[in-house]
């Protein structure tokens, strides 16, 4: 897949895009081959198993399922702290069995422990806080759970941190993990005044602490993509998702103080017109993978609405199930089970299978964006000329979507990129991305470049500019980072002395193959002639 990037980093007071549009050869803007069908499954005993392998060959592997994010909690008989493990767990053997299993079917497993937050249910308080008490967030709640929904482990004890990751080690070992899944959501007992450590600290900055601990040792140390639930980062009330699907106990400042790198599992299981969780993660430079539950018409909703706002950082969609396994695994099992008529959470283990049916279903038919696309051979434009709707910005030292001084602009039918706000430039090389990829198409731009170049911006930037293919993902993209990893179209004007050609082949961070040589130099020129003044050049 050819990913296409729109790159502006010209240092003049204005440069300009009249047109830029592209003609499919064939295929449709292209998600790739890792579009992310995904199912979230509770582990139980050893003795699920088998029904498990039967469900996943006969039940997820039809639906076209690549991705089982599997919560194994304290179900797993752990070496390094015997005394956390719940009685009838998984072993190392049947994890590496299990994995390989998956791994044979096309089938990425990805390990899940609920870290922070639910450290208890109803009545029954988990392994950790049982066998460490010193660990509780909330130590004078009873024993009984009474009042409180979950219990938390306290972030800021010096000793938590080295019992998880003892288990997390674990499990990424048993099930050679090439991923990992920390939950974090619904934390509600947090920042409390029965922590002398918490105690009237801000709960953002302590679950920040919190994501920001797991990451270091996930991403930082083991070098694995990490994935968390994400309601504990959105506001309640601003969203309107309330409580439970968003936070309204001061976590959700926490969005702006964790690595963007993190897959957001963003789970809603309610139908609304609209998610804007959705957005809200893309704007921030989050990956998001969309997640529901079982209730059939909702998952389809939010499924869509998904795919509508997808900028390019939508990576697909996660059926979740909330049950025992064996129950899920027999209602997926059974095509005839009939879907209860209640309405919601109510709807149990067929709910969830019925939910994962349609959705996955639903992902083989184009998406209503793509289903606006021509026919073969088309022109598109692809800019709108009144907004950079389809368009996110990525600045040097600016998060994702944030458009310092309205560097780029959309006027008079165009798209613009002016450094006239700026008092002096001081590396804020910038770059749009769009909001598609696209495969085997042809793409033709027509631009120019007027006014001076803004003080401080370095030479060889002089009326510079271009157009980035095989580029990375904005969201991979470091926040001090200049350019992203990219071969590089480049458009120079002419400074009206010597000759400077346009349509050059640059590299930044990679290298080309050229007539079967590895060619290392930054640059090479084109044949083309120079294009001086303020002229319109169509490429």
């Amino acid at each position: 897949m050819r990913r296409l990037r729109l790159m502006m980093t010209s240092l003049c007071a204005f440069a300009a895009l009249a047109s830029l549009a592209f003609a499919q050869g064939g295929s449709q803007p292209s998600t790739g081959n890792t579009t992310w069908r995904a199912v979230h499954l509770m582990a139980s005993g050893r003795e699920d198993l088998p029904l498990l392998k039967r469900a996943i060959d006969e039940g997820m592997k039809p639906l076209g399922v690549n991705v089982v994010v599997l919560e194994v909690n304290y179900r797993f008989e752990y070496q390094s702290h015997p005394e956390l493990r719940e009685g009838g767990g998984m072993n190392k053997d049947d994890a590496r069995d299990l994995a390989a299993f998956c791994r044979d079917r096309g089938i990425r497993l990805i390990p899940m422990f609920n870290c922070l937050g639910h450290q208890s249910w109803a009545k029954d308080t988990a392994p950790l806080l049982k066998k460490y008490p010193q660990f509780d967030e909330t130590p004078d709640v009873p024993a009984d759970n009474k009042g409180i929904y979950c219990r938390s482990w306290c972030p800021l004890h010096p000793e938590v941190n080295g019992v998880v990751f003892a288990l997390i080690h674990e499990l990424i070992d048993a099930f050679a993990a090439d991923a990992f899944h920390v939950g974090m959501d619904e934390v509600f007992l947090i920042a409390s005044d029965q922590c002398k450590r918490c105690k009237g600290k801000d709960p953002a900055e302590l679950f920040a602490r919190a994501v920001n601990d797991l990451h270091g040792h996930l991403v930082g140390s083991k070098k694995l993509p990490m994935l968390m639930w994400g309601d504990r980062l959105l506001d309640g009330k601003s969203t309107k998702y309330g409580k439970w699907e968003a936070s309204e106990n001061g976590t959700a400042p926490a969005i702006d103080r964790v690595p963007k790198d993190i897959i957001m599992c963003d789970w809603h299981y309610e139908l609304r017109e609209h998610y804007p969780s959705v957005e809200i993660f893309q704007a921030k430079g989050f990956r998001v993978l969309p997640s529901s539950w079982n209730n059939p018409k909702a998952a389809l909703a939010f499924l869509e609405d998904a795919r509508r706002v997808n900028k390019g950082l939508v990576i697909g969609h996660m059926g979740t199930t909330w049950v025992g396994l064996a129950s899920f695994c027999k209602a997926l099992l059974d095509p005839k089970a009939e879907v209860p008529k209640t309405k919601g959470r109510n709807a149990g283990p067929q709910g969830a299978a019925e939910a994962l049916r349609v959705c996955m279903k639903a992902m083989r038919q184009p998406s209503a964006s793509n289903q606006t696309l021509p026919p073969k051979g088309q022109w598109t434009s692809l800019i709108r000329g009144k907004d950079l709707s389809g368009w996110t910005p990525k600045i040097k030292g600016f998060d994702l979507g944030e458009n310092y001084m309205s560097t780029f602009r959309a006027e008079d039918g165009m798209i613009k990129v002016a450094y006239d706000r700026y008092p002096k430039f001081e590396g804020n090389f910038g770059h749009l991305f769009y909001k598609h990829p696209f495969s085997k198409y042809k793409l033709r731009v027509e631009y120019r470049f007027v006014g001076e170049q803004v003080p401080g911006g370095p030479g060889w930037a002089f009326r510079n500019s271009g157009v980035m293919i095989h580029c990375q993902p904005p969201e991979t993209m470091g926040k001090d980072q200049e350019f992203p990893v990219s071969i590089e179209v480049q458009f120079l004007g002419g400074s009206g002395r010597g000759t400077r050609p346009t349509g050059n082949v640059c590299t930044p961070g990679t290298n080309i193959v050229m007539d079967g040589k590895l060619i290392t130099q930054h640059c090479i020129e084109s044949k083309s002639k120079t294009f001086d003044g303020d002229q319109w050049v169509t490429v």
